[in-house]
């Protein structure tokens, strides 16, 4: 008896020991998975200090943003962007182009407000940018992964919600979300997959962006008529040497004065807004001209003359320095029209 006492005894103690060893070994497993949480886990950066230039009478607009040793620089060229990062002084990620919305809805000074910088515990050896991009309704914003040598585009997310907050990025889940309290948060939706930016110009814009390259013009010896259908007189790109005359706006009948440069060693000429030649007012809830408001030394167009005679328009648009956007681009120009839309816009010499 009193050795089945002694028996019952030692397999309780057992089974305490054995109960408090599973214990001991689960409370490490909450530990991690906690941690694997939190580590994975991007979130936005309030302190951060901004310097800007955006004068447009320069090649092209500044914006830089810094948060402790970590420098991001925006570089505006006309309708593109560009990114280069810095950490430390040195540099991190080189110039690349980006999605950003900065000229058709909103300003420069707007979408400053609306860039944002997400890091792991402050860490700027690796982070992930919000950049606000293209939006009909609700915002829409542009993500990048960026670390060394690299920046990468994930996706764009759209804000469902009228809501302010700050923002993090889980990159377990793959997901934004929007913080507008300690206690509520909203997931952003990611609504498509494009691909990187690309843009024609890349190589010569980061030259001029390194200070490599300055584009030099000359007085213009063209002369000639281009016109998409030349027997359709009412469209046409009329230029005679240092001077031109554009059909741009169908339905206020806007027809605008050039100054033509030539680029040098090239058969390319720069288009520039000179001046408003005439338009009429048939419909006032459609685009007009207030001449003072026209920017005179942005770019709007390049011409490059072809070896077949012909000449393919780029066209940028009119940039409105009271609204700080761009006008009459797209179908909104009276040849990209004519030309169902497409682009690049090639143009009959016309005799």
């Amino acid at each position: 008896m009193k050795s089945l006492l002694i028996l019952l005894l030692w397999v309780c103690i057992s089974c305490k020991k054995a109960n408090s060893l599973n214990t001991a070994n689960e409370k490490p497993s909450i530990g991690i998975t906690t941690n694997n949480t939190k580590e994975n886990l991007f979130t936005e950066v309030l302190n951060v200090s901004k310097q800007t230039d955006y004068n447009l009478n320069k090649p092209f607009q500044k914006l830089d943003l810094n948060h402790n040793s970590l420098t991001v620089k925006i570089r505006y060229l006309s309708e593109r962007a560009y990114i280069s990062i810095e950490n430390n002084k040195k540099e991190f990620v080189s110039w690349k182009p980006v999605h950003i919305n900065f000229f058709y809805d909103t300003s420069l000074e707007l979408a400053e407000k609306d860039i944002h910088i997400l890091l792991k515990e402050n860490d700027s050896s690796e982070g992930y940018l919000l950049l606000p991009s293209f939006t009909e309704q609700f915002s829409t914003y542009s993500l990048y992964h960026f670390r060394k040598d690299t920046l990468n585009f994930i996706g764009i997310y759209e804000v469902s919600e009228f809501v302010k907050g700050t923002f993090s990025f889980d990159e377990n889940s793959k997901k934004v979300y929007i913080h507008s309290s300690p206690s509520k948060k909203l997931k952003l939706n990611k609504i498509e997959q494009n691909q990187d930016e690309k843009f024609d110009s890349i190589n010569e814009d980061i030259k001029l962006l390194n200070g490599k390259v300055e584009e030099q013009t000359y007085q213009s010896d063209l002369k000639g008529t281009w016109a998409v259908i030349c027997e359709n007189e009412l469209t046409e790109l009329e230029i005679n040497k240092n001077e031109g005359y554009l059909s741009l706006y169908d339905f206020n009948a806007i027809y605008i004065n050039l100054k033509i440069e030539k680029v040098s060693n090239k058969n390319e000429y720069l288009l520039k807004y000179a001046s408003l030649a005439s338009q009429q007012d048939y419909y006032k809830e459609n685009l007009k001209i207030v001449d003072e408001e026209i920017s005179k030394d942005k770019v709007i167009g390049k011409l490059i003359l072809q070896k077949n005679g012909k000449a393919e328009l780029q066209w940028t648009g009119l940039y409105n320095l009271k609204k700080q956007k761009l006008e009459f681009v797209g179908n909104d120009f009276l040849l990209i029209k004519e030309n169902g839309d497409k682009t690049p816009l090639i143009l009959e010499p016309c005799k």
